[in-house]
């Protein structure tokens, strides 16, 4: 393959000795818009102004630095074939197409009346990740022969989730998958959260593809950014998009009007073996906020709620998640270490998660915005009482005070006020349980969610076949 090289500058003598030692590729010449540079040599090839591309014959131009949306615009307005031009992150992984591992589940013997992949990010203790393997696990509880594809992940997680059923594919050219034989051998593919829009895009052409959007506002512009070439009317013509809930929906139809019409709630393994609500013989009440610290997250909040309390040792309040090193972390500790209520347990799996659970009594999210916060349904699936601000997803379905509660986002004063009326009315609190256990029954449960996310499948398959057969999309 023969390539013209756009850039030469520190983003290129980064990373040339990564280029240097892929195979099959063939430098005819680099180009550049420092006009000093023209007519000079670099490794062994010309740099020449970018208005004599035309004249030069090449299989794809490779952008290698940080202006590509203008380089874009600068090539398109040359002539060039968009699908001719590759940034560096697109390049690099199709580069490793066809190099991805499989780690088979635990007695996952492949069999099944459909082959499903559900695609994702890489796997890691979040949200996003989670939601993906329960929809593996709650397809192959509907019959379905279903596996995972990430491009990498926490191997330790990744080992949870093998140990649990789920088949793991390991695809480091994701989300830019190029290798559509390997796709053509499922019947539908669920591609999981908004950063794997281009694997969305993609495999469109060739399968009935189900994207499922989770995100906060902040990763819209990110991921925007990346693909802002790739994302027309005609490129999501041929995905039906479901979000986890009504805030994701609206973050998307801002910029995708009336794409998103339908919802899917994720569902979760039903944990609680033995429901334990609120042993009214503790001494403490436990609040527990859980998620990695972060603005958004507000622990923040949490702390400064927790300082405000007029009384506060009839309680404990623990976070959950790891804390890195920047500002927000450290105000996040700082405030910890002048409360000794407050109690930083740090990042935990998710079977030590499950294990703590049935020592907290309330569950707190007082995030800024969260789309439909795992811990919630988790807290509901122990039976416990939840508070969460009016800005998640979980908020559309709780009853103030009946099955939890909600306040405004950012309110110290009403998070304090509903931790003083928790500590006040101990014995109403297991009553609440019970009625946050029935919402997760209903709501996100395992077998719901299967049953919900094989009509939405169904849904995706015929609309895609339909317009297969009318000839309304192509195929890669």
């Amino acid at each position: 393959m023969k390539i013209i090289v756009f850039g030469v500058g520190e983003f290129y003598r980064n990373r040339k000795e990564q280029l240097a030692s892929y195979q099959n590729i063939e430098i005819v010449a680099y180009a550049d818009n420092k006009e000093s540079l023209w007519e000079t040599w670099i490794d062994g090839r010309p740099i020449v102004e970018p208005k004599n591309i035309e004249k030069m014959q090449y299989d794809m131009i490779l952008i290698m630095c940080t202006y590509g949306e203008e380089i874009y615009a600068q090539l398109a307005g040359l002539g060039v074939s968009w699908d001719q031009i590759k940034p560096w992150s697109v390049f690099c992984t199709e580069m490793l197409s066809g190099t991805r591992k499989t780690f088979r589940g635990k007695n996952d013997d492949g069999n099944g009346r459909k082959h499903i992949l559900v695609i994702s990010t890489d796997l890691n203790y979040n949200g996003g990740s989670l939601a993906a393997g329960y929809a593996v696990m709650a397809l192959k509880g509907r019959g379905y022969d279903a596996a995972l594809a990430v491009p990498c992940g926490d191997r330790k997680f990744m080992d949870e989730m093998v140990g649990n059923g789920i088949t793991v594919h390991v695809c480091p050219e994701l989300p830019y998958i190029c290798d559509m034989e390997w796709i053509r051998q499922f019947d539908a593919v669920v591609v999981n959260v908004f950063q794997m829009m281009y694997s969305a895009i993609r495999i469109s052409l060739v399968r009935p593809t189900l994207w499922w959007i989770h995100e906060p506002a902040e990763i819209f512009d990110e991921v925007r950014l990346m693909y802002w070439n790739r994302v027309t009317d005609e490129a999501l013509k041929n995905i039906d998009t479901y979000a986890v809930s009504r805030v994701p929906a609206e973050n998307f139809n801002r910029f995708y009007p009336n794409r998103v019409r339908k919802i899917l709630h994720y569902g979760i393994p039903d944990m609680a073996v033995e429901k334990q609500i609120n042993d009214a013989g503790k001494e403490k009440t436990v609040f527990a906020i859980i998620g990695n610290v972060c603005v958004r997250k507000a622990q923040d909040i949490f702390c400064k709620a927790v300082q405000a309390l007029n009384d506060y040792s009839r309680a404990e309040f623990w976070i959950i998640g790891s804390c890195g090193e920047d500002a927000f972390c450290d105000e996040v500790k700082g405030m910890c270490s002048q409360t000794d209520a407050i109690k930083m347990k740090g990042l935990l799996t998710r079977d030590e998660i499950y294990h703590i659970f049935p020592k907290i009594d309330v569950v707190v999210c007082a995030s800024r915005e969260d789309p439909l916060p795992i811990v919630m349904a988790e807290g509901m699936m122990f039976g416990k009482v939840c508070i969460t601000t009016a800005v998640t997803g979980t908020a559309d379905l709780i009853r103030d005070g009946e099955n939890g509660f909600v306040i405004s986002a950012d309110d110290i004063n009403a998070l304090k006020e509903k931790m003083e009326w928790i500590l006040e009315n101990r014995d109403k609190l297991a009553g609440i349980g019970e009625n946050a256990r029935k919402t997760y029954e209903q709501y996100f449960s395992l077998g719901v969610f299967g049953e919900n996310l094989e009509r939405a499948l169904s849904e995706t398959e015929r609309e895609w076949r339909l317009k297969e057969e009318n000839g309304s999309h192509g195929g890669a």
